[in-house]
């Protein structure tokens, strides 16, 4: 009996302590995500091939995220990878990150940059990556 209203308060006193964690959780300390979104094409006439630039954000404050998955829309044509001489520029992407590094706090800027190449699944098509100019 002494033994089943020992176990019965630890269960009781349990239950209120995880009550009292999730309780006192604070909403507002979780942070925002706010993204910003914007495409710029080059030229905007019908049926004519067109550069243009995507600016994907996040507001200085803001929590990061890990992963970004984006879509070209369907009626948009793309030019068939075949067409494209392998590694030929097809792409430039440029990046200002803010991370914490080696454990200091989040306020390190990296600038980050990648040329994208058009690339094959043939392993006989090879491409220079040194610097050839």
């Amino acid at each position: 009996m002494i033994l089943k209203r020992f176990v019965l308060a630890g269960v009781v006193l349990s239950v209120l302590a995880f009550v009292a964690v999730l309780g006192g959780t604070d909403p507002s300390s979780a942070g925002t995500f706010n993204p910003t979104l914007s495409i710029v094409l080059a030229d905007t006439a019908a049926e004519t091939p067109s550069d243009f630039t995507s600016d994907f954000g996040v507001p200085k404050g803001d929590v990061n995220f890990a992963g970004v998955v984006s879509f070209i829309p369907s009626d948009w044509g793309i030019v068939n990878g075949a067409d494209i001489p392998v590694g030929e520029d097809v792409g430039f992407l440029t990046a200002a990150a803010t991370l914490g590094l080696i454990g200091v706090a989040c306020n390190s800027d990296v600038p980050v940059e990648f040329n994208m190449k058009n690339g094959s699944l043939d392993r006989t098509d090879t491409v220079s990556f040194n610097d050839t100019d």
